[in-house]
């Protein structure tokens, strides 16, 4: 089924290398499409492995873009680039909420002048924390 993030959630990016980002930050518009699991699974594959991963209903896979708008009050160094930052998504593994109530997420990433990518983030109640970075190796 198609998700869009609620804008009233405030998703803001508020570092991006190369960019002048204001302290209020850009808006991130997050969207795609996700499939929920509707009852207790087996994994296995490119997720688990052969020897498969139980995973819980309601963990979620995504594929989608976020939409970084940037802000109009850019330097004139800015004026020839692009106005949003599109960037695209796909998760990493199943997404569940733990029993604190808390998500984690890593999604594979793809811009077409960055590269590969790996975003890992950590969503509690209606706070949303996201690392983006490319390439895609993590410490």
């Amino acid at each position: 089924m198609p998700f869009m993030q609620n804008p009233k959630a405030n998703y803001r990016a508020y570092s991006i290398s190369g960019e002048s980002v204001p302290s209020e930050g850009w808006m991130v518009r997050d969207g795609g499409w996700i499939a929920m699991l509707t009852e207790e699974m087996l994994l296995r594959g490119e997720y688990a492995g052969a020897d498969g991963k139980l995973t819980p209903a309601g963990a979620v896979m995504v594929f989608g873009n976020y939409n970084i708008k940037k802000d109009e009050r850019q330097g004139s160094s800015s004026k020839h680039r692009e106005k949003t930052i599109v960037i695209h998504c796909e998760s990493g593994n199943p997404i569940s909420v733990n029993s604190d109530g808390v998500m984690t997420f890593q999604c594979a990433l793809s811009h077409p002048q960055w590269g590969l990518g790996r975003a890992r983030g950590v969503v509690e109640g209606k706070t949303i924390r996201n690392v983006l970075t490319f390439p895609p190796e993590l410490p």
